[in-house]
C-alpha cells in the first residue's frame, strides 16, 4: 500500500480527470461527479458482466463498473500519459481493469461486451458514425453515448432535427456530428433507445445520455 504521500504526488502527477476517482486516506482525483451519471448507466449489479469504456481518461467511469461489480472491464485510451495514469491508479485501488493505450479508431472491436461505453467522445473523432458501425455488433447488452445535446450554432442545426447533407458537412467542418445522426446510425440495430438529460456538464455545454438495448 503506498503512503499518503506518494498517492499526492501521483495525483498531482497526472492532474485533474474528467470525472472523480476515489483513493485510499479519503484522497480523490479531482474531477467532475460521476456517480448519477454512472447510476444512469449500470444497474444495480453488473456481477458477471463485460464493460468496455471508449475514452477512459484515467479510468473514472472504468473504476465506477467494478464497484457496481463487473467482471471485465475495458478502457480504451489514446493519451498514453492518461493510460499511465490510470494504471497507476488501478494499482492503488487493487483494481483488475485493463487499459489499453490505443485510438478507439484503430481498436479492433473483436470482443463482445455486454456494455460499451462512448461518454463524451464521439465529438472528437472525425467519423463517428463509422466508428459506431464497427462497435454495434460487438453489444450484446447496451451501448451507452454521451454527448453534446445541440450541435454548434454555428453548423445551422437544430436541436431534434435531422442534418441534411450539408449540414452534416458543415458540422463535421467544425469538428462535431449531430447527436441526432448518431441516434440514426443505431437505432435500427436495437428494440429500444432511451434519450435522457446527463448530469455531466462540459465547457459550458450541455449533454445528453442515449442508452440503446434489446430488452
Amino acid at each position: 500500500m503506498k503512503t499518503k504521500k506518494e498517492i499526492k504526488q501521483i495525483i498531482k502527477k497526472y492532474g485533474r480527470s474528467y470525472g472523480r476517482i476515489a483513493l485510499p486516506y479519503k484522497l480523490r482525483v479531482p474531477g467532475q461527479r460521476r456517480k448519477k451519471t454512472a447510476k444512469r448507466i449500470f444497474p444495480k449489479s453488473l456481477a458477471g458482466k463485460s464493460v468496455l469504456d471508449v475514452g477512459s481518461f484515467l479510468g473514472h467511469m472504468v473504476f465506477h463498473a467494478e464497484r457496481f461489480g463487473a467482471e471485465r472491464v475495458v478502457g480504451l485510451e489514446v493519451d498514453a500519459k492518461r493510460v499511465e495514469g490510470a494504471n497507476a491508479y488501478k494499482e492503488i485501488k487493487g483494481s483488475k481493469a485493463e487499459f489499453i493505450n490505443t485510438s478507439a479508431l484503430d481498436y479492433p472491436f473483436e470482443e463482445s461486451f455486454d456494455y460499451i461505453l462512448f461518454l463524451n467522445v464521439l465529438h472528437h473523432i472525425g467519423d463517428p458514425v463509422s466508428l459506431l458501425e464497427k462497435a454495434i455488433p460487438m453489444v450484446k447488452g447496451k451501448l451507452v453515448i454521451e454527448h453534446p445535446a445541440r450541435a454548434r450554432k454555428k453548423a445551422g442545426i437544430r436541436s431534434g432535427t435531422y442534418p441534411t447533407k450539408e449540414e452534416r458537412a458543415k458540422a463535421v467542418a467544425l469538428g462535431e456530428t449531430p447527436i441526432s445522426e448518431l441516434i440514426e446510425c443505431c437505432k435500427g440495430h436495437f428494440k429500444n433507445f432511451k434519450i435522457m438529460r446527463s448530469p455531466c456538464k462540459s465547457a459550458g455545454r450541455r449533454r445528453k445520455l442515449v442508452v440503446f438495448d434489446n430488452d
